[in-house]
């Protein structure tokens, strides 16, 4: 990932229920750039990514553009998996879990290469 200039590399855990295990490193830039272009075969997805405070809680929005465009994600960061989240009126239905809005499903999807949604 490239994100404000600075690189990182993330590695996500399989998922258990809401929860999964997340790690993320910084890593140089040139770094973030080759080891996009060399492992990625065109494939990169590009986001705007939004912080939403709504009853003191932190959604992330993410807005695709590029091989994604249209595909919009919000995202909540839960201290417990039990923790309750508020469900404001612009957030759409519950898809966690759920395979074909797995980042990687959307975009065999879009390329033709699973059916679509």
């Amino acid at each position: 990932r490239i994100a404000d200039d600075q690189g990182s590399v993330t590695l996500k855990g399989a998922r258990t229920g809401v929860a999964r295990d997340e790690f993320e490193y910084p890593i140089p830039r040139e770094d973030a750039e080759r080891l996009l272009a060399s492992h990625c075969d065109n494939m990169i997805l590009s986001k705007t990514r939004y912080f939403v405070l709504e009853d003191g809680f932190t959604f992330e929005v993410d807005v695709y553009d590029g091989l994604l465009s249209g595909v919009v994600l919000a995202e909540a960061e839960l201290s417990n998996a039990g923790q309750e989240i508020p469900r404001p009126s612009w957030l759409g239905e519950e898809v966690t879990g759920r395979p074909e809005y797995k980042k990687s499903n959307l975009l065999r999807a879009r390329l033709g290469l699973l059916p679509a949604l």
